[in-house]
């Protein structure tokens, strides 16, 4: 084989290696940011867009859909968390491009003589760049850290917010539930008030005051029936379903008791411990330090290279070859302005990170006691409220049956039981939503928006007047 088929395959492998490099860096990121979303929520299937994710998605749709099942589709079809792991292959390109040397500097010049032409030649390398490549792979390397991490937060909130969706699709259908069943008690009353005043029992005032109870249960049916067909569609944005798969049945109930199984002691730490916002800026730290041992060279070796040159004088024909090097000499820029801009983004990263810590520590505590609170008034509504106006209902029905009181009586009973059923039901979807914000938590992402959540649909004005109609 000759000398330049050689070192031509040698050049081609190298410009080979040079495009795989990235993309097997890429992949092993994507692989490790995988292991540590399962690790922090369990094993989730993360497949690309492709048949196979296609097939399972249409699988997970076929019997209604889960909270579980909610999860799993989200994870293989919506491509906000494809975008977010292509995120990845921009650091591992990075680090690539950190791990090479720049490419050396050709330099070459003529003087035409009479008697001849005076050839330079000069072939150079930077000296501080060779120097300071370890520190700039390093800084590379964390900034992949990083992005690391961030891409793992960004996928476990998505992860949450599809929880979050369900939950609450979950209760504003239940709340449906209970307003249709609040129209049924308001229309069997008015049918009852119209015989009563066809009859001369009731004055027409009377008849008037129940057909407005109705008109109003009518009009937060109607709410309701909005709330759950948005509620429905936040659920099909999270799961990036479209098209006929927008077609979607729900599935699943919310279990009685929010606060089982939850472990409440220590929230601070294992947040602080979990937290994936802390990890990303602990990498980002650790870049601008990096980031400072290059600058620091580039003040102390200022444009330095090394190199060869040949040179050739005019009329002759021999060669002259000897190494050469030219250094930068600091007169009117001492590199002190940019060494103190790095260390003082150095100090303001670790102490936002400080600050950070110390918000997730009072996070944790906010959504503990908002968890232990809202389970505690779960108990109570289901245990106290909702039983005392069943009660109330069945011993109506027991004086009505022993003809001592009306059947109007009856349904007003049965209207403050149908309203205690629907804030215990918000109560209890608000215990999940809390749930879920701790678990986020202790799963990596601290998620500051929900510190202030919305209120679940409880108990309004209108139905105050509704109730009041009875």
């Amino acid at each position: 084989m000759s000398r330049a088929t050689i070192v031509g395959t040698a050049v081609a492998l190298a410009l080979a290696a040079g495009c795989v490099a990235p993309e097997r860096t890429a992949d092993d990121a994507v692989t490790r940011v995988r292991a540590d979303v399962d690790a922090r929520l369990g094993t989730l299937p993360q497949d690309r867009p492709g048949a196979v994710a296609e097939a399972r998605t249409r699988s997970l749709l076929a019997d209604g859909v889960t909270q579980d099942e909610a999860v799993r589709i989200a994870l293989l079809s919506n491509r906000s968390i494809v975008a977010r792991y292509a995120e990845l292959g921009v650091a591992a390109a990075d680090l690539e491009q950190a791990s090479l040397w720049t490419n050396p500097i050709l330099d070459v010049g003529f003087l035409f003589f009479g008697d001849g032409t005076e050839v330079d030649l000069g072939l150079s390398q930077s000296f501080v760049d060779v120097l300071m490549r370890p520190a700039r792979e390093a800084a590379a390397q964390y900034a992949l850290d990083a992005a690391r991490a961030r891409v793992a937060r960004d996928v476990v909130a998505r992860v949450f917010a599809t929880r979050r969706a369900h939950v609450k699709a979950v209760a504003a259908r239940a709340r449906l539930d209970l307003e249709t069943k609040q129209v049924s008690a308001a229309e069997a009353s008015v049918g009852l008030t119209r015989r009563l005043g066809g009859a001369g029992n009731l004055l027409p005032s009377e008849v008037a005051r129940d057909e407005s109870g109705l008109a109003l249960r009518l009009l937060d049916r109607s709410s309701a029936e909005r709330e759950f067909l948005d509620a429905r569609e936040e659920l099909t944005r999270e799961m990036g379903l479209f098209g006929d798969d927008a077609g979607w049945e729900l599935a699943g109930t919310l279990m009685p008791d929010p606060a089982t199984g939850v472990d409440l002691e220590r929230v601070e730490s294992r947040a602080i411990a979990a937290s994936l916002d802390l990890e990303e800026m602990r990498a980002h730290a650790n870049v601008l330090a990096q980031e400072g041992a290059v600058a620091r060279g580039h003040v102390l070796f200022p444009d330095a290279r090394l190199g060869i040159g040949a040179q050739k004088d005019a009329g002759g024909s021999d060669w002259g070859v000897g190494p050469n090097g030219s250094i930068g000499i600091p007169l009117t820029d001492s590199g002190s302005a940019r060494t103190f801009a790095v260390q003082q983004r150095l100090d303001a990263a670790e102490a936002e990170h400080w600050a950070r810590a110390v918000e997730i520590r009072s996070i944790a505590r906010v959504f503990r006691d908002r968890l232990r609170a809202l389970d505690t008034d779960v108990r109570f509504a289901r245990d106290v409220v909702v039983p005392v106006e069943q009660r109330l209902v069945r011993e109506t029905l027991r004086n009505y049956n022993a003809m001592q009181i009306g059947a109007m009586d009856v349904l007003h009973a049965q209207g403050l039981a149908l309203d205690a059923e629907r804030r215990a039901a918000a109560l209890l979807a608000e215990a999940w939503l809390a749930r879920l914000d701790l678990e986020e938590l202790l799963a990596g992402h601290a998620n500051d928006a929900r510190l202030h959540p919305d209120r679940l649909m409880g108990t309004t004005p209108a139905r105050d007047s509704a109730k009041e109609t009875h």
